[in-house]
C-alpha cells in the first residue's frame, strides 16, 4: 500500500522504476514515497529504498515496522519503538535534537516537512522537522501533549485526539495548524482525518467539526451531516457515511462532488480514498467509485465480479489506485498500474499466500 502523497506526478519520475530486489514484488508490506524517492518494508522487517537524493537509510533496518515519508525525509519504526531518520534535515531527516524522547513510539506520522510521533506509556507527542510544517513538539500550559488515541496530518499541520476527545493542533495555521475557531467545538471527539490542507473531526454523537482552507473541507455543507458512523479524506474532500448515505465536500474533482454516483451510495459500510477519488463498499458487495478517474474513480474492470459479491469486501488505497480482497481470496485491482492497480504480474504470488 501506498501512503496518501501529492508530491508526485507519476511512479516513473524521480526514481519510480522499481529496483531489482522488488521484482517480483514479493512480501512487501508498505510503500511510501517521498518528492522523488521511495521506501518500502520487505519481508519480515528490511526497509529498501530507491530513487534520486539521499535515499539509503543510515543503518540497515532489519526489523522495522513502520515506514513514514516525508516531502524529502523518511522515518522508520523498529520493533523496539526506536525510531530511524534519513534524508533532508530540514524536512524531518535529522531527529538528533529529540532522540532522547524517541523512545517506545507506537504511531508515526508525516506533514510535507516534519515528522510526529506518539511514544510511550502516556502516549505522548514528538515532533521535528520544519516548524512551519508543525516540526515542533506542542505543549499545552507549558505541558507535553499525552494520551493521544488518535494522530493525522495535512500538508503543513497536524492534529491530534487526546484524553476525554479533546483535539491539539499545530502547524502552519492555514493549513488546519490554528483550529482556535472551532476550539469551543472540538470536545468529545472520536477522530480526525485530513485532506491536504483541512482537517475534519467526528465526535461521539455523530456530528462533524471542520476547519482549515475552505475549499478543500475545511467548511462543513450546509446542513451539516449528522449520525455519521465513519469518515474519510482524499487529499481534496472528505466523505462522511452516515445511516442515509454518503455525504462529501470538498474539491469536487478530487472527491468533493458524488452527485454522479448518489443514487448508488445507500448500505455503505466502509469508504476509503486514494488522493482524489473515493471507493465505498456497499452491504450488497457493489463497489462505487468516484472522482478523478486517473486516482482509480474510473472503477475496477471486473465490476460484474464485484456486483455479484457477498459484502464481505476489504478495501484498501493507494495514492491513485484501489483494491478489493474479498473473504474467498479474490483480489481486485484498479487505477494507476503504477501505484498498484494493476496486479496480473503477481497473481501467481499472490495464489501462494
Amino acid at each position: 500500500m501506498l501512503v496518501r502523497s501529492s508530491r508526485h506526478s507519476s511512479a516513473t519520475s524521480g526514481g519510480g522504476l522499481l529496483p531489482l530486489e522488488l521484482r517480483p514484488l514479493q512480501r512487501v508490506r508498505r510503500v511510501v514515497a517521498s518528492f522523488h524517492t521511495f521506501a518500502a518494508i520487505v519481508g519480515e522487517g528490511e526497509v529498501v529504498t530507491w530513487g534520486y537524493g539521499r535515499c539509503a537509510p543510515p543503518e540497515p533496518i532489519l526489523d522495522c515496522v513502520e515506514v513514514c515519508a516525508s516531502g524529502a525525509a523518511f522515518a522508520a519504526q523498529r520493533r523496539t519503538g526506536e525510531v530511524v531518520t534519513w534524508g533532508e534535515a530540514d524536512f524531518g531527516g535529522d531527529s538528533s535534537q529529540v532522540e532522547t524522547e524517541l523512545r517506545e513510539v507506537v504511531r508515526l506520522q508525516a506533514s510535507e516537512g516534519a515528522f510526529a510521533a506518539v511514544c510511550g506509556a502516556e502516549r505522548r507527542v514528538v515532533a521535528w522537522g520544519h516548524p512551519d510544517f508543525g516540526g515542533v513538539t506542542p505543549l499545552e500550559a507549558m505541558q507535553p501533549v499525552k494520551e493521544v488515541t488518535c494522530l493525522c496530518a495535512s500538508e503543513a499541520a497536524f492534529a491530534a485526539v487526546c484524553g476525554r476527545g479533546r483535539v491539539v493542533t499545530w502547524g502552519h495555521p492555514h493549513f488546519g495548524g490554528d483550529s482556535g475557531a472551532v476550539a469551543a467545538q472540538l470536545t468529545s471527539v472520536r477522530h480526525v482525518v485530513a485532506t491536504c490542507a483541512a482537517f475534519c473531526a467526528l465526535r461521539h454523537d455523530g456530528s462533524l467539526v471542520a476547519w482549515g482552507v475552505s475549499t478543500c473541507g475545511g467548511t462543513l455543507p450546509s446542513p451539516a451531516p449528522t449520525g455519521v458512523a465513519s469518515l474519510a479524506a482524499s487529499n481534496a474532500a472528505f466523505a462522511a457515511v452516515t445511516e442515509r448515505g454518503v455525504v462529501t465536500w470538498g474539491i469536487s474533482g478530487g472527491g468533493g462532488d458524488s452527485s454522479r454516483v448518489q443514487p448508488e451510495l445507500y448500505d455503505v459500510l466502509h469508504v476509503v480514498a486514494s488522493a482524489r477519488a473515493f471507493c465505498a463498499l456497499r452491504r450488497d458487495g457493489a463497489i462505487i467509485t468516484w472522482g478523478d478517474p486517473n486516482y482509480g474513480a474510473a472503477g475496477p474492470s471486473s465490476a460484474a465480479a464485484v456486483d455479484r459479491g457477498h459484502g464481505r469486501w476489504t478495501l484498501a488505497a493507494s495514492e491513485r489506485a484501489f483494491a478489493a480482497l474479498s473473504a474467498e481470496g479474490q483480489l481486485i485491482t484498479w487505477g494507476d498500474p503504477d501505484f498498484g492497480g494493476d496486479c496480473s504480474g503477481v497473481q501467481e504470488e499472490l495464489l501462494k499466500l
